[in-house]
């Protein structure tokens, strides 16, 4: 996908590695609900760069401890670092969903991939070559109080992403590693 005006290419790749203590979040009515059958099923859900991502579905009775496969969303982009770090600064919201109904959100935030105040337009896109991160996340109801008795303590919601130009080896690009890249502080090039 073209995102900008820059001719580099990156990959982008954000993965959902792991969740806990969700049942709280969804109500009585919700959590009555998986005793009968067919039993609700959860998900996670996002969108980035106009593409909606959902983990493979969970049961009811698995939402504080839930077992879903462990993907990594592959994003294939051409602009420079300075259009990627400023993308990157967007916050990206991970929603717990069932049928119809959105129960909790998470907020992602990647921007640390990749720093926009690191990443000035005038910087070469040769001093970045990759960058990673992990963060677990808080899964905050978004149900009405009245249906929670109460707003509950929030779940958890681990996060992977990473990014790296493509183009050169790992070894070419040692000294470019980490989110501030080669040179970072140096004078730009006249």
């Amino acid at each position: 996908k073209q995102l900008g005006r820059g001719a580099t290419t990156f990959e982008l790749c954000v993965s959902l590695e792991g969740a806990g203590d969700l049942a709280r979040l969804v109500g009585p009515e919700l959590a009555a609900a998986a005793e009968v059958t067919p039993r609700p099923r959860y998900w996670f859900s996002y969108e980035l760069l106009g593409v909606v991502v959902q983990t493979e579905q969970f049961p009811a009775d698995a939402l504080d401890s839930p077992n879903f496969a462990v993907e990594c969303d592959w994003f294939r982009l051409r602009c420079s670092a300075a259009e990627l770090a400023a993308e990157l600064e967007k916050p990206v919201d991970v929603f717990l969903c069932t049928d119809n109904l959105v129960v909790a959100a998470a907020s992602a935030k990647l921007g640390a991939l990749l720093p926009a105040d690191a990443w000035p337009s005038v910087r070469r896109d040769d001093d970045f070559f990759a960058s990673e991160l992990r963060e677990r996340k808080d899964v905050a109801s978004r149900r009405p109080a009245p249906a929670l008795e109460g707003p509950p303590p929030p779940g958890w919601l681990d996060v992977f992403a990473a990014v790296r130009r493509v183009g050169p080896t790992d070894a070419e690009c040692d000294a470019n590693k980490g989110p501030l890249g080669a040179n970072y502080g140096a004078a730009p090039p006249s």
